[in-house]
């Protein structure tokens, strides 16, 4: 038995991440470019969902092939020696 569950839509009062937008410092920025390259590259491999790990790794294809939830692993990038 499966079950669809939709959360609660709520009337928006304010949205922090749009009153946010311009006041981020430096060391704000930094932290979202280090989330961003964690977050972002060449897939290495597929593995189960565990806990914790950000949706936005989630495979979709394969996780409805598979009906569990696939998350990307992603290979370490390092810097390009000429």
């Amino acid at each position: 038995m499966k079950a669809i569950v939709y959360p609660q839509v709520l009337k928006l009062q304010q949205c922090p991440l749009v009153d946010a937008i311009g006041t981020e410092d430096q060391d704000k920025i930094q932290s979202d470019r280090h989330y961003q390259a964690a977050t972002e590259g060449i897939t290495k491999t597929l593995r189960a969902y565990r806990f914790g790990d950000p949706t936005r790794l989630i495979h979709w294809r394969s996780s409805a092939r598979l009906d569990q939830f696939m998350v990307r692993e992603l290979e370490v990038v390092t810097g390009v020696r000429s």
